[in-house]
């Protein structure tokens, strides 16, 4: 995830908890923080997310629906912030990522060194045969151990769909990043609003804040009248 995108859900997780410092807000691990970006985009958008993918195979477009419940659904079952392993001589205690963790590792813009700062900063202690080593010293293999332990206590933090081409029926698997697509849903929906405002001070002349005041479904009533009149023109 890039820098630009952690600062973004930072700002968003501020609107979910807004009775929550911004310290606070980025010690959460990422999964719960994504936890409750979905929920906040499910208060304005609604339960369902519908989005496009194209077939790696075909390059088609294909349509996909997400239901919010169904990724929430399993967050709280094997929750640990914290974890240890004992595996082949080698002792790990580790916790999971935060948004704090992401803004350190990725300041210096290098993908391999973000890497390593993360497995480093949520290292607690690591020891081979008793004797204490750095998280720079610890295998592949327990790396990966680390990780799907952390996928499996935090599952919000790594969203990946399974998906079925209707057209060629190719299946992969894709990320899916709630802080990019939320984000990408609310610019669309401000360029919606302003051509909205535009066309109804245009027809009434009314001000952005008297439009503003009325109810999504009265200014789509006084926009439905406006289309209906142009196309009688």
């Amino acid at each position: 995830m890039s820098r630009g995108l952690v600062e973004l859900g930072l700002i968003l997780l501020a609107e979910a908890c807004p009775d929550v410092s911004l310290k606070a807000l980025a010690e959460i691990p990422v999964g719960r923080r994504d936890a409750l970006i979905f929920e906040l985009r499910e208060k304005i958008f609604g339960p369902r997310i519908v989005g496009l993918s194209t077939c790696p195979a075909c390059h088609e477009q294909i349509e996909l629906t997400i239901n919010v419940a169904d990724i929430l659904q399993e967050r709280d079952n094997n929750y640990r912030k914290t974890m240890t392993i004992d595996h082949q001589g080698y002792e790990v205690a580790f916790r999971l990522p935060s948004s704090s963790d992401l803004l350190i590792a990725t300041a210096g813009g290098d993908l391999e060194a973000a890497y390593h700062c993360l497995i480093e900063r949520c290292v607690l202690s690591a020891y081979f045969c008793k004797q204490r080593i750095s998280a720079s010293d610890l295998p592949v293999d327990v790396i990966d151990l680390m990780a799907g332990m952390m996928q499996q206590s935090d599952p919000t933090a790594d969203v990946q769909m399974n998906i079925t081409c209707s057209f060629c029926g190719h299946q992969w698997d894709q990320t899916f990043d709630i802080i990019w697509f939320f984000s990408k849903e609310i610019d669309s929906w401000a360029h919606r609003a302003m051509r909205e405002v535009n066309d109804l001070a245009r027809a009434y002349g009314w001000s952005e804040a008297e439009i503003l005041s009325l109810s999504p479904l009265r200014r789509q009533h006084y926009l439905e009248i406006i289309n209906s009149e142009r196309a009688n023109l």
